[in-house]
């Protein structure tokens, strides 16, 4: 972790703090606190656009434009770019074509999810959400040390919604 005023790119991060107070609870919300960014959906996968660079091919051998990384691992689908965010240290969007630091699929930007890491102090967390059409969204961690230098921490996420649609 550096400073943003000593990265030579344009990125806008967000701590798991800042996500939640502002309930964003997925990648879809993001547009809401990220400027030049906008994602749509089509069915089941994320069409991220980033300053005017947006994926339109979303078939299983189509490859998206706006790369997405969990703990920096490559989601090769854009389906996986909407999973239910859970226990997040932060979250980057970077601007940009990122090809040389991510490789391909970098083209107009990245979004980066990173995990809570585990801490040496015991803690524990929840939060429950409840809204229209029957929304449930429950969330939790435990964060448990074992000896000296080694701790563990688990998390789970529930979520459901009823359809807009009867």
């Amino acid at each position: 972790a550096e400073s943003l005023q000593d990265v030579p790119i344009a990125v806008t991060a967000l701590t798991g703090a800042e996500l939640a107070a502002r309930n964003i609870t997925d990648v879809t919300l993001l547009s809401f606190a990220t400027p030049g960014l906008q994602v749509g959906r089509s069915g089941s996968d994320a069409r991220p656009n980033i300053r005017g660079i947006n994926t339109e091919a979303i078939g299983a051998n189509s490859d998206p434009r706006i790369a997405f990384y969990i703990d920096d691992i490559y989601q090769s689908r854009t389906s996986q770019a909407l999973v239910g965010f859970v226990d997040l240290e932060r979250v980057e969007v970077q601007k940009g074509p990122q090809g040389t630091l991510y490789g391909r699929n970098s083209f107009g930007g990245n979004i980066a999810l990173y995990s809570a890491a585990p801490k040496p102090d015991f803690g524990a967390g929840a939060s429950l959400i409840y809204g229209n059409y029957n929304r449930l969204r429950a969330e939790g961690f435990v964060n448990v040390p074992l000896s000296q230098g080694i701790a563990v921490r688990f998390a789970g996420l529930y979520e459901q919604q009823d359809g807009y649609v009867e």
